[in-house]
């Protein structure tokens, strides 16, 4: 019976069931007591419960913006409750008539005391909710600090005292995390310079090695460990070569330079964007680009790895709105053929659906995104700096 509950109960992290968890978020709202380190790993434990129960980071940011509405509206009713109680003391009394009063000096100090209460009251509640809340809207705003979370232990607390110290700053592209501490989500590979360096070590250890016939048996333990990074390696700068060419070719869509296309949609190449922004991988980007911009045959549509439809009409939305402005192209009829070029060339997209929600919710969010993953798309940057030279 007892195992019964428990399971019915679901996974529990630090003791808490999501249920706990969302109880506890509006309990402590008023505790002027929880540091920004605890109130952090309470943010993080409910983010891991929410992902072991199947639901997605936007649930659990959605789930924080009610509560912060939910809140600050009960609020105001309190609020506009106790200043009416306070009116109607006033009017009881009623100081402004100039007749003689028959009220005890008690009575005017007791109605003093009240007004005074109810101003103090408001202001320390008001300003609790306001330390409460503007250090979880700024963890929640980094997309890299969602992930940093996802990643994290929970009883890792050195963790949390940087990532207080870097939710006051809103600096959050050198956050440390041990990422092999929860298990939860997915480490994207680094592709990056580090990883060149490594390889041109592990290299010239082969060679080494090769040339010493005593060492025979640890390339045979590591040969196949250095052989996927090689061709993971070789994979990769096959691909940023292949990007390099399509920079220079002509643009056959809508004569945007193949650099600045390359540069918007390389957001939906980034494996560490993959929990926002629906992702192709290095094949079919390639293909995406050859076929829509190069007019290359289509053999097959394309299917991202994860169908987030409203996002992935909001970048071919701005897409077309980057258009216009560096083509300087009208203003109206443009979008019917950029509503093609989204549903003609990936699977998942009706042109009569996308039609009618083809707009941009959040003009900031792409944005936004790309300056929390800066560090990860700057493997694409050399493009433009080729180009350019």
């Amino acid at each position: 019976m007892e195992k019964d509950r428990s399971a019915s109960e679901g996974p529990r992290i630090d003791g808490l069931n999501i249920h706990d968890y969302k109880l506890r978020e509006y309990m402590c709202v008023f505790d002027r007591k929880v540091d920004i380190p605890n109130r952090l790993r309470t943010l993080t434990i409910g983010l891991q419960l929410y992902l072991k129960y199947g639901l997605s980071r936007d649930q659990f940011i959605e789930f924080h913006k009610n509560r912060q509405f939910i809140v600050k509206a009960t609020m105001v009713s309190i609020i506009t409750l106790l200043i009416f109680v306070e009116l109607l003391v006033l009017y009881k009394l009623s100081l402004w008539t100039g007749r003689e009063l028959n009220y005890g000096i008690g009575t005017y100090i007791g109605a003093a005391f009240t007004a005074w209460f109810i101003f103090y009251t408001i202001r320390t509640i008001s300003k609790t909710i306001r330390a409460n809340f503007i250090h979880i809207n700024t963890a929640l705003s980094s997309s890299r600090c969602l992930k940093r979370m996802q990643l994290s232990s929970v009883d890792d607390h050195s963790f949390f005292q940087d990532l207080a110290e870097r939710v006051k700053e809103g600096d959050f592209d050198s956050i440390s995390v041990d990422k092999k501490s929860t298990g939860v989500g997915s480490v994207e590979p680094d592709y990056g310079s580090a990883l060149l360096k490594e390889l041109a070590t592990n290299s010239h250890t082969i060679k080494s090695e090769r040339d010493d016939d005593n060492m025979l048996g640890n390339e045979l333990i590591f040969g196949e460990t250095i052989s996927h990074r090689e061709n993971d390696t070789a994979s990769f700068t096959t691909f940023r070569h292949e990007l390099l060419q399509i920079s220079t070719r002509k643009n056959r869509f809508n004569g945007l330079p193949m650099s600045v296309v390359i540069d918007f949609f390389n957001i939906i190449c980034c494996p560490a964007c993959s929990d926002e922004v629906p992702q192709l991988s290095e094949i079919d980007f390639i293909r995406f680009l050859k076929v829509a911009f190069l007019g290359e045959e289509m053999e097959a549509k394309i299917k991202f790895h994860k169908n987030r439809i409203m996002i992935t009409r909001e970048i071919f939305h701005q897409f077309m709105s980057k258009s216009i402005h560096y083509l300087n192209l009208p203003q109206t009829g443009q979008s019917e053929e950029y509503i093609s070029l989204l549903c003609d060339h990936f699977e998942g997209f009706e042109k009569e659906k996308t039609a009618n929600n083809f707009r941009t919710e959040d003009n900031k969010r792409l944005d936004k995104l790309r300056n929390d993953y800066k560090t990860e798309l700057q493997f694409l940057q050399f493009i433009q700096t080729a180009v350019k030279q």
